[in-house]
């Protein structure tokens, strides 16, 4: 299950300034008039994760009007350059329903996407295609997400905790980092208050 407590997710595209929490439509900065504007009245609402890639607003874990309730499953990519745009031939969505497990967050390194599970991740690249800008190389398993707001993207890469330990992406493998404090960590942390962990980039 995903935490029952919201927090903002947010994204810089192609000069809009995208933000959601979870339980409202999706909304963005207005730099002429001065205040918030609804996204996309059909297409973001709800959105729990969100990141900027391949000039894009991709958006998981989110209201599917096909089923008239959240879809934590689906992802969804806006049109290239216009985060506004849901229904161009360049925006596009996919469901991942290989497993049960429902989304847990969204990371971008490099040109990489990360789709984070909780026992796996899906590492996406881009296509070159317009119709079809992402496609999806390979599934990693044995290390996912267990807490989606630990996520932090600093130094290059994205990190995030895991079940067992802290991790960050090296080439197209996680990489585990927090075997000085893991075991402190998760022996204070009940696996219930791990979900509800926050990650954020200290750069001092």
């Amino acid at each position: 299950s995903t935490p029952s407590g919201e927090r903002w997710c947010y994204a810089n595209v192609a000069g809009y300034f995208c933000f959601g929490n979870g339980n409202t439509r999706m909304q963005y900065l207005n730099g002429v008039s001065g205040y918030a504007t609804d996204l996309n009245a059909t297409y973001t609402n709800q959105t729990r994760y969100c990141v900027p890639f391949a000039d894009r607003l991709v958006i998981a874990d989110v209201y599917d009007q096909d089923t008239s309730a959240r879809n934590p499953w689906l992802m969804r990519w806006s049109k290239n350059g216009d985060p506004t745009d849901w229904t161009d031939t360049s925006a596009g969505w996919n469901e991942f329903m290989d497993s049960e497990e429902p989304i847990m967050g969204l990371g971008v390194y490099g040109d990489n996407l990360v789709v984070f599970r909780k026992t796996f991740f899906h590492l996406g690249s881009r296509s070159g295609q317009s119709t079809s800008p992402i496609t999806f190389s390979s599934n990693v398993y044995g290390v996912g997400n267990c807490a989606p707001y630990s996520i932090i993207h600093a130094a290059g890469t994205v990190m995030w905790v895991g079940v067992d330990n802290f991790y960050m992406m090296n080439g197209s493998s996680a990489t585990a980092i927090g075997d000085p404090v893991r075991k402190k960590f998760f022996d204070i942390v009940s696996d219930d208050d791990v979900e509800k962990v926050f990650g954020t980039n200290n750069i001092r």
